[in-house]
């Protein structure tokens, strides 16, 4: 959802330099301002919804004045937008409410509301997904053409690993993965710049009919690591794990947080890992 509410806030983002009347405000203290986030609550005997954004909950205070509005996701203004009411309004809808914001930044007075409802995000994220399993390639970058603005990638194929390369212009949307996070939908703005050598990479698009070129809508990259050691230390409270690196031969630190996956591998396979290392350390 963050990535679609991301691209909420992009796509109507001069909307919020305007008031309800069309006219542009002057830059006050009283200046109107945007909250981008979810409807995590909602009170209607009160009138106020919560809105989670990117500094935490904020309360929205509504009223007889506050202008509802209801937008498709992927729309760029609001021409095509449908007026509804409060009880349009559900929980785990994304919106953008536009009023004036108390100065804790904990609650504000909704002059408009522009909604955005959980059901049409699931389904334009269904959609998506679709889309990427059948226009998308996964692969390691080998070579990097700045001159061209090329990506040399190898990717999985029946039979092994093939090349193919990717044809980057100038409207080729580029995302690379937070560094706290291996989420697709945490990627952040990047560009062709931030690639190396050596990064993993999915990329959206349209692939030459002998399949050696692949002309991308999107790329998201990212550098990943993989590493085995042996666990040396837990800390609980701060949800990390200490390991003696296999490779380096050092300790590292790894740490875990809510999406993380953790698995527990078969006894025959632990002991089959720890014969291999004590091979290793033999040698």
């Amino acid at each position: 959802m963050k990535t679609i509410l991301s691209s909420f806030l992009l796509a109507i983002f001069a909307l919020t330099s305007v008031n309800a009347s069309g006219q542009t405000p002057a830059a006050t203290p009283a200046t109107p301002v945007s909250l981008v986030g979810e409807v995590t609550a909602m009170d209607a005997a009160n009138k106020t919804i919560s809105v989670k954004g990117k500094e935490g909950d904020v309360s929205v205070q509504l009223n007889e004045r506050t202008i509802y509005l209801q937008v498709k996701p992927g729309a760029t203004d609001l021409n095509g937008a449908t007026t509804i009411t409060m009880d349009g309004i559900g929980v785990g809808d994304g919106v953008l409410a536009q009023g004036r914001m108390s100065e804790d930044k904990k609650s504000m007075m909704g002059r408009r509301v522009v909604v955005m409802t959980k059901s049409d995000i699931a389904q334009k994220r269904e959609l998506e997904r679709a889309d990427w399993q059948k226009r998308g390639i996964v692969g390691r970058i080998t070579a990097l053409n700045l001159e061209a603005k090329e990506i040399s990638l190898v990717i999985r194929a029946p039979g092994g690993e093939r090349p193919i390369t990717i044809a980057a212009s100038d409207k080729v949307k580029f995302r690379r993965y937070a560094p706290d996070s291996v989420k697709f939908s945490d990627a952040k703005t990047s560009a062709f710049a931030e690639l190396k050598v050596g990064d993993q990479v999915r990329a959206l698009g349209d692939r030459s009919a002998d399949g050696m070129r692949f002309i991308p809508e999107e790329v998201v990259s990212g550098s990943f690591r993989m590493v085995g050691g042996a666990i040396t230390a837990v800390n609980p409270a701060t949800n990390e794990i200490t390991i003696n690196n296999l490779q380096t031969s050092q300790p590292l630190t790894v740490v875990v947080n809510k999406d993380s996956v953790m698995r527990r591998i078969p006894p025959e396979m632990a002991t089959m890992l720890a014969q291999r290392r004590a091979q290793a350390g033999a040698a």
